[in-house]
């Protein structure tokens, strides 16, 4: 892009800030168990979302969930 185009864009700073992560990085030996992962940080988001638990206890079940997860991976 030349830089007289990039000059027009109000919004290319934060862009160009941004570091990209790969799927990879952010989910690291998760990233084969994708799947299951994000069905168990959604069903207890959904917990907040539907039965009034406080966001803060739904994702603090998710995480003991996920690191029984991961204990089970790595055994």
């Amino acid at each position: 892009m030349s830089p007289e185009y990039v000059a027009t864009l109000p919004w290319v700073s934060g862009y160009q800030a941004v570091n990209a992560l790969s799927p990879t990085v952010l989910l690291g030996d998760f990233i084969y168990n994708n799947q299951e992962f994000g069905q168990i940080v959604i069903t207890h988001f959904q917990d907040s979302l539907v039965n009034n638990v406080p966001v803060e206890d739904a994702m603090g079940a998710a995480q003991v969930e996920l690191e029984g997860l991961s204990q089970r991976l790595s055994a």
